[in-house]
């Protein structure tokens, strides 16, 4: 029968985390929708999820629309914009990216190149912060 020490030892070694595994913990992500684009495209419209997760929608946003807010582990992204074209060979991007200031920098993007004047739409699917 182990004695109460070898017990408590014994817990110990059972509560903690194996060599290489990271703790959990909850990390504080600043996140940031942008759009680019070149001069002959516009975007009518841009949808993303907001920090309450919930879907905003922007209409006509501004040649430099982005915005930035505060997310944690376990919260998602998503964005989609619809723009249009008045000629090919335009290129345009919707990014989404998130940061632990000093640590780390992951994002996700939807990118085009029109091949002729018209609508098109970009999409990042939803996904869940690390």
């Amino acid at each position: 029968m182990p004695s109460s020490r070898h017990a408590v030892l014994l817990v110990a070694l059972l509560l903690t985390p194996a060599c290489g595994e990271p703790p959990n913990s909850i990390r504080t992500y600043s996140v940031a929708y942008t759009i680019d684009h070149d001069a002959f495209v516009t975007f009518d419209s841009v949808k993303y999820l907001d920090a309450n997760g919930v879907m905003q929608r922007v209409l006509n946003p501004t040649d430099s629309w982005g915005l930035a807010m505060s997310k944690e582990t376990g919260e998602e992204v998503e964005a989609h914009a619809w723009g249009g074209a008045t000629q090919g060979g335009q290129d345009a991007t919707l990014r989404v990216t998130w940061t632990i200031s000093g640590v780390s920098s992951e994002g996700d993007s939807s990118f085009t190149t029109t091949t002729a004047p018209g609508a098109f739409t970009l999409s990042i699917p939803r996904r869940t912060l690390p």
